[in-house]
Parts: C-alpha cells; sequence; structure tokens
C-alpha cells in the first residue's frame, strides 16, 4: 500500500524505528542491544529516493553506512547518531528536526538538490541490493548477534 505523493509531497521523512528505547541500559545509557537490525520503516524513504532523520538506536546511520549507504551530513547534523543515551538522542533529533522545518522554502528546495545524489545513490543501491549477495553476509552477522546474547531482554 506503498503511496509515491507523500514522499512527492514533502521535503524530508522523519523514520522513527520500531525500536528505539532500548532495555539493559548501564549508568551511561550503553545498552547490550545486538544491533544491526533495521525495519522497513527506513527502506522506505530510501526506496523513494527520499531524505530523512532516522529516530532509531544509536549507531543505526552508521549501520547503513556500513552497508553501502550513504546519509546525509553534512547537510543534517547527523550527531545525534553517536549518541548513546536515549532520552539525549531523542532531544537532539528533535532539535534537528526544528531546525529543518524553521528553513525557509527556498532553503528547503535547495537541500533537495544538494541532496539528490545522495538520494539516488541510496535508492540504486537498494534497488539493486538483493542482487549482490550482500544481504546473505548481513543475515549472517544479525544471526551471530542474536546467538550470542547473554541475557532475554
Amino acid at each position: 500500500f506503498e503511496n509515491k505523493d507523500m514522499y512527492l509531497n514533502s521535503y524530508i521523512s522523519l523514520v522513527s524505528e520500531s525500536i528505539f528505547f532500548q532495555e539493559n541500559s548501564n549508568e551511561d545509557g550503553i545498552s547490550d542491544f545486538p544491533t544491526g537490525y533495521l525495519s522497513e520503516k527506513v527502506w522506505k524513504p530510501i526506496g523513494h529516493s527520499h531524505p530523512f532523520i532516522l529516530a532509531a538506536p544509536s549507531k543505526s546511520l552508521e549501520y547503513l553506512r556500513n552497508m553501502g549507504f550513504k546519509t546525509f551530513h553534512p547537510f543534517i547534523d547527523e550527531s545525534y547518531d553517536l549518541e548513546n543515551n536515549d532520552a539525549q538522542r531523542l532531544e537532539l533529533i528533535i532539535a534537528e528536526v526544528n531546525k529543518f522545518a524553521s528553513k525557509t522554502k527556498e532553503e528547503k528546495d535547495q537541500f533537495l538538490k544538494d541532496v539528490a545524489h545522495i538520494c539516488k545513490h541510496n535508492q540504486e543501491l537498494y534497488l539493486n541490493y538483493t542482487s549482490t549477495g550482500m544481504h546473505i553476509k548481513d543475515c549472517l552477522n544479525i544471526i551471530d548477534k542474536l546467538v550470542n546474547i547473554k541475557t532475554l531482554v
């Protein structure tokens, strides 16, 4: 039931992943949550060649970059992805959304022009992803992380 109109009629997607707040965090907010899982939510804007801000566990953007996808720094301050403390990461994401919302129409139009090459790269990689065999390696990494979990959430 995917509809391209919402992507054509907006400048950016705010993607809220299924998992954001992580269980079993230590006093520094660092969790033993096995990173490496992203739901379909982030793949939708990528498939539609649309820029996004990702509200997800820390290092989710790093995970995407390790798969060969590009993210939107320096056009978006993505330092939020490095913040392990969930509440602080959420505040950084909110600040970035507010900063984008305060741009003029002309600035938002320029933003779309500036990131078009990133969106195109991501869409092409996404559409050709399964043909490269990369998905097998990623699945094995996720399975390995899940098998090595020491505690149940």
